[in-house]
Formats: structure tokens, sequence, C-alpha cells
């Protein structure tokens, strides 16, 4: 399917979850409050491309500019999607990004984490934690 190519090649993903309240909670699997985001510079039809893996999401934008070393990507998602996200200085969310390369047949061949490990995808116990400020 469109989603199940995204994640596969070049891409980002963005994990929020809206519940401050269960952060440091231990969760072995996403819920409705938890959001991803796939984000990739190309797909197979060449367009960048953002999909929110686990809800709807019309409002988001993309914009990709290739560089030498790769690619500078803008994204922009409404917070107003992400139901019960509390923005308020000093509250506490789930976090992650994960940044993947494809190889040289064009499918995922390295992924790195800013916090978690390589099941943290559906794990928010494993994403780290940011602080609103």
């Amino acid at each position: 399917s469109f989603a199940d190519d995204l994640w596969d090649g070049d891409s980002a993903e963005l994990f929020v979850s809206s519940r401050s309240d269960l952060t440091g909670l231990t969760r072995g699997a996403k819920c409705f409050f938890d959001y991803q985001y796939i984000l990739t510079p190309t797909s197979k039809d060449g367009v960048p491309r953002i999909y929110g893996a686990n809800h709807a999401s019309p409002g988001s934008r993309i914009s990709v500019k290739r560089t030498r070393e790769g690619y500078t990507l803008c994204a922009s998602m409404p917070l107003a999607e992400m139901a019960g996200l509390d923005w308020k200085p000093g509250s506490l969310v789930r976090f992650e990004l994960s940044l993947a390369k494809a190889g040289k047949q064009g499918r995922r061949w390295a992924k790195v984490f800013w916090n978690a490990d390589q099941e943290a995808w559906d794990s928010p116990d494993r994403w780290g934690e940011a602080k609103i400020e």
C-alpha cells in the first residue's frame, strides 16, 4: 500500500504522545492518543509526502530541498489534529524522531533514533521525553 512504501526509503518519522500524564509509565503499544508521522522527501511518484500513520492528517504540509548531502525537509502538522495534546509550558510529552536512509536498491538500509531503539515505532515507553517551554 501507499503508506507501507513511505517508511522503506529515505524518510523521517516523528512520534508524539498527547498524554503527558502517562509520561514515565510503561506502555507496550501505541494508542489513539499517540501520533506517528512519516515524512519522505520522495515517493514512488517522486513527490514529497507526509502521512499520519495512525490517523488522518489532511492539514499537514511538507516541502523538500535537495542538497549535495541529502535533503532539507520542512514539515508542519496542525496541533488541532493531535487531540488532547498539552502544549502548556512545563508539560512533558513522549517524543521520538527517527531518520532512515535508503540503500542502492531504494529500500531502507539504515535507521537511527534520537532516543530509542529499533522497536520504538510501536512502544511509547521507549520514546524520549520533551519538555515544552
